[in-house]
């Protein structure tokens, strides 16, 4: 799936270059969500999930392992976004440069996230998770070069640790139970998320750089929160 992210970020780069359609991308986009879509039917069902609607057995540590994607959320939402406008304002490059940056991001990102994975062992796993995250609270750089790499590491050491984040999560949540766990995180981080892009936008119109920076501080909360809650786990 990363490797594709590559080639797709790459796509807007080799449009521009060609003159090509934008809107050619808005078509290719919808083709292929269509047959994700189609091939995720092939996907064989374990039926390995609870009887109750909310958890029984997990529920304390499934409270735990969402406080931390409220500041995650707002964070996320108020970066993620604008990260292109961003990049745009700020140092005047055209999206097929942009295409370039976020490529190379997600090529990083996928070797991280086969590479922390296998050097990271079970009882470091939230060292790992901590550590990496705390690497978004990074002041916004001067220039475009020092941006480039800030926004790769940021990707890169984030998403690499998603791997060893969802290995914590399932080790410390019941078998039946693990689905409804990761709903009910992925709709907190993502009900958050929501609220925070028009305040980015709001703040914006101040400073072209007051979003990255709050939204930095936000994210820095999530990674502190990992911590506080689960530092029992701490090897």
């Amino acid at each position: 799936g990363m490797i594709l992210n590559v080639l797709g970020s790459l796509t807007v780069t080799l449009i521009e270059n060609w003159h090509m359609d934008v809107y050619m991308l808005f078509y290719l986009a919808s083709f292929l969500g269509l047959a994700g879509a189609i091939i995720s039917f092939g996907i064989e069902d374990r039926r390995i999930r609870s009887k109750h609607i909310l958890p029984k057995v997990s529920w304390k540590n499934i409270i735990k392992l969402s406080l931390p994607t409220i500041p995650s959320g707002i964070g996320a939402g108020m970066i993620m976004p604008i990260f292109s406008l961003w990049f745009n304002l700020k140092f005047h490059i055209s999206a097929g440069e942009i295409g370039i940056i976020f490529a190379s991001a997600n090529a990083f990102t996928t070797l991280m996230m086969l590479v922390m994975p296998m050097i990271i062992s079970h009882r470091n796993e939230l060292k790992a998770i901590v550590w990496s995250l705390s690497l978004i609270a990074l002041a916004i750089s001067p220039t475009l070069i020092l941006s480039w790499i800030f926004y790769v590491l940021r990707a890169g050491l984030q998403m690499g640790a998603v791997p060893i984040r969802q290995s914590f999560s399932m080790g410390i949540v019941d078998e039946t139970e693990r689905a409804t766990s990761s709903g009910i995180t992925s709709f907190t981080r993502t009900g958050f998320s929501s609220a925070s892009p028009p305040v980015s936008g709001a703040l914006m119109s101040y400073s072209i750089d007051l979003p990255p920076l709050l939204g930095g501080i936000f994210l820095f909360f999530d990674p502190l929160l990992y911590y506080l809650l689960f530092r029992k786990h701490w090897a």
